[in-house]
């Protein structure tokens, strides 16, 4: 690839990055699956089930 093409890549890359992260600050988290399912099925969105545990 030619050093315009990793720029323009890179810069691409960087905004489309930038995207994402000021959409990830839009996530409205729930603690409560029945409420996060009913507000999904309402909004016809999917839902994340995030679960971390130390074993």
């Amino acid at each position: 690839m030619q050093p315009q093409r990793w720029r323009t890549a890179a810069a691409g890359l960087g905004i489309l990055l930038a995207g994402v992260a000021a959409q990830a600050d839009s996530i409205k988290w729930s603690k409560s699956l029945s409420a996060a399912m009913t507000e999904a099925k309402r909004t016809k969105k999917l839902v994340m089930i995030d679960f971390y545990t130390d074993w």
